[in-house]
């Protein structure tokens, strides 16, 4: 589901971008192989990828890579994809807030869900402010309090926060990377890894880390010195310095497997209530649930004319 999504969404999102008018550009992702141990995973890699429907996909020996990423040193092989693109996030948000509105939805941020009523014809929310929205449907995408959402109509999710950390290159070596430059993981790791990412606005993001915390509205979490951000760009960029490195944001991800599991990621949960109430309980939704956006809310919507169908 989650690898689905993930390929059919950067199809949808290319096709909106011209219509919508957001920033998104194309600009390449390679997945670095060091060593001729990580090498060999990147033919089931391009595998995996071609059988989700992602086109153009090309193994590339150093030589190749150097093409792509003449800065990059040290990579022996790597997976590339020129589809991988970079995009502008809040302008991208900001047309989606646009389009909701003028298709008639109610937009009420700020507020928190206190209760959800399916006693009635319809379902219903309560809101923190003492408001009460209906619907034919309710859709759970709480992320992090997906879980507490569920619970509400009595059913049970467990997720779990893990934290990312970034931090940036600094102006001239930001411009040593022109796209996207992901490593090869290890099985079990609870991410991608940290990648190095020219941002829409032409920043080098580096990251992010991946350290499962404690809590859901003050996550703690054991944070991760300033030298391993350093020492994850010298990787592929060994002319970058401690001075160029400097400390960015950090996020909170939902996962839906835990520490010590073993895997490294739990696929995307989007299903209806157990109970068989009209609620629709989207769980898990981590990355790449913002490249997959557009193709889960077609997803969700086809669920819903599905049952429209049934009960009429």
């Amino acid at each position: 589901m989650k690898a689905f999504l993930n390929f059919a969404g950067i199809k949808l999102l290319y096709e909106k971008s011209d219509e919508w008018k957001f920033g998104l550009r194309r600009v390449g992702t390679l997945v670095a192989a060091k060593n001729e141990r990580q090498a060999q995973k990147l033919g089931f890699l391009k595998r995996a990828g071609e059988l989700n429907g992602l086109k153009g996909l090309e193994i590339l020996d150093a030589k190749g890579v150097k093409v792509i990423e003449p800065a990059v040193e040290g990579v022996q092989a790597a997976l590339y994809s020129p589809e991988g693109g970079v995009i502008d996030i809040m302008e991208y948000i900001a047309r989606l807030k646009a389009h909701a509105s003028m298709e008639g939805a109610v937009l009420a941020a700020g507020r928190e869900v206190t209760s959800i009523s399916v006693s009635e014809e319809f379902p219903s929310v309560s809101l923190s402010t003492g408001e009460r929205l209906k619907s034919r449907y309710i859709v759970n995408s709480a992320g992090l309090h997906s879980d507490d959402v569920a619970a509400m109509v009595g059913s049970i999710y467990t997720v779990y926060p893990c934290v990312g950390e970034y931090a940036y290159v600094t102006d001239p070596q930001s411009s040593l990377v022109r796209g996207m430059i992901y490593p090869v993981v290890d099985e079990g790791y609870p991410g991608l890894g940290v990648h190095l990412t020219r941002t829409f606005d032409g920043q080098l993001q580096v990251g992010p880390t991946s350290v499962y915390g404690e809590g859901k509205d003050q996550v703690k979490w054991r944070r991760t010195p300033l030298n391993a951000f350093v020492e994850a760009v010298r990787t592929f960029l060994p002319e970058v310095d401690s001075d160029d490195v400097h400390e960015g944001w950090h996020g909170v991800r939902v996962k839906t497997v835990g520490p010590g599991s073993g895997r490294s990621f739990g696929d995307f949960v989007m299903e209806w209530d157990t109970h068989g109430f009209p609620v629709i309980h989207l769980v898990g939704i981590e990355s790449p649930g913002f490249t997959s956006s557009l193709a889960i809310g077609s997803y969700v919507a086809s669920m819903i004319r599905k049952k429209d169908d049934e009960n009429r």
